[in-house]
């Protein structure tokens, strides 16, 4: 049972619970700036590595949403909790621990939470890693226990009054700096949405790479 949920897969649209899948894909290692992204048709799962992969580098998954929004601190005590392991991936590891850019990437991931957090009252149509009863647990297990802030508008000095638009766009730019493109779900969504916007304002040709590739296939289709 510990092997099934330590190294299974869960398709919440098929069942809540995890299913052993065996094979190569229960064999990735984790990390928190994943180079390969997975989805699912039925119970099928399908992997897909989400930037150019360097001759000899190690393809590794995200094992849980903890990635996004949290700390290094955050990560990987969720990370040695659940699956029982001290995550040395290249987000939580710098060269020669350099601890400034760990705290550049601890900004970036909680600036990416309070965005997400926001951006999910804006845009409940939108797909955002947003989830209260997680971050409750994760703060459980940090042993912070303060009440979650449950406003849900982003009142930092520099963007209270930035439209969802800009939000969208420093989001995604966000993830691609953290180097989270991994959920094809996530990304695709964002971008669409980002590429009907701009292409609203005649903008299109200012839209991320990756923002025009998922304009082209919603056009294709």
């Amino acid at each position: 049972m510990g092997l099934i949920y330590s190294n299974g897969f869960s398709n919440s649209d098929q069942s809540r619970e995890p299913c052993l899948y065996g094979g190569a894909t229960s064999r990735f290692n984790h990390s928190c700036r994943p180079n390969v992204g997975m989805d699912f048709s039925g119970w099928t799962i399908r992997l897909f590595t989400s930037r150019n992969i360097s001759r000899g580098e190690e393809l590794c998954l995200s094992y849980n949403q903890v990635i996004y929004y949290h700390t290094r601190e955050e990560r990987r005590k969720v990370l040695q909790n659940k699956y029982r392991f001290d995550c040395q991936c290249a987000a939580c590891c710098h060269e020669g621990e350099d601890d400034s850019k760990t705290k550049e990437s601890d900004h970036r991931r909680l600036r990416l939470r309070s965005l997400a957090k926001t951006l999910a009252y804006r845009l409940p149509d939108a797909y955002f890693m947003w989830d209260e009863y997680f971050e409750q647990r994760v703060r459980d297990l940090m042993g912070i226990h303060d009440e979650i802030d449950h406003s849900t508008e982003d009142t930092s000095p520099t963007h209270s009054e930035s439209s969802s638009f800009e939000m969208l766009q420093e989001y995604l730019e966000l993830l691609h700096q953290e180097g989270m493109e991994h959920d094809l779900l996530q990304a695709s969504e964002l971008a669409f949405d980002l590429a009907c916007w701009q292409q609203e304002q005649d903008h299109e040709s200012s839209l991320p790479r990756w923002a025009r590739q998922t304009m082209s296939l919603y056009r294709l289709h």
